[in-house]
């Protein structure tokens, strides 16, 4: 009976932590099935994802500890914030620009030249992450754009690999930053990622 009640008072009464942590234990499970699953760079989702559930649950711990001494009311209110805040920062510092791109080509060319605000064509999918899809290999974003860490250009799902180039092509005495991404390594796609190649690309759209 008393180790009943001793159980009982990890679960009850109900705040936002025990919601929280209790969800963070199921993604904590989740990552680490993921990371043992799936191929590299995913083992590092577990290696994020963990230590922020360990913190959790020894918040958690606090919460049990002062749920005996404290109000109810006031051990529910400042948890909502803090649960609130850190959703919303968690949120903010995982939030991403991503540009789906859905083509038969071996090759992605991002060409930074545009002068509208490519942002403007994103769609929002969460509080704050955007995504953009689009069907051609050859795109025009904005300058502003350039080794932006927020933007993540997405290949084909089929695409198991690759190979990136960035750089800046000369045209007009103007330096045109550019990103290109070749769908594979090999030695019969040598040619994809030669620089021959990437600025014949260049030329063919500058020259047309």
């Amino acid at each position: 009976m008393a180790t009943l009640k001793k159980l009982k008072s990890w679960f009850y009464p109900v705040t936002p932590f025990t919601i929280v942590t209790i969800l963070g234990i199921v993604i904590a499970i989740q990552s680490i099935y993921i990371g043992l699953t799936y191929e590299s760079p995913m083992i590092l989702y577990p290696i994020m994802v963990i230590p922020i559930v360990v913190f959790i649950f020894v918040m958690y711990v606090l919460d049990r500890f002062f749920i005996k001494s404290t109000p109810y009311y006031i051990i529910f209110v400042i948890e909502l914030i803090l649960s609130t805040g850190g959703y919303v920062g968690f949120k903010y510092m995982n939030g991403t620009n991503d540009i789906h791109v859905n083509t038969n080509e071996d090759y992605i060319l991002v060409i930074y030249n545009a002068k509208e605000n490519s942002m403007n064509n994103f769609k929002k999918t969460d509080l704050f992450s955007k995504e953009l899809k689009l069907n051609e290999n050859v795109i025009h974003l904005n300058p502003s754009l350039y080794l932006d860490d927020d933007i993540r250009i997405l290949p084909p799902k089929s695409w198991k690999g690759g190979f990136q180039n960035i750089g800046k092509y000369h045209f007009d005495n103007d330096s045109i930053p550019y990103l290109y991404i070749s769908k594979t390594f090999s030695p019969t796609e040598q040619k994809h990622i030669e620089q021959q190649f990437i600025d014949s690309l260049l030329s063919q759209i500058y020259h047309k």
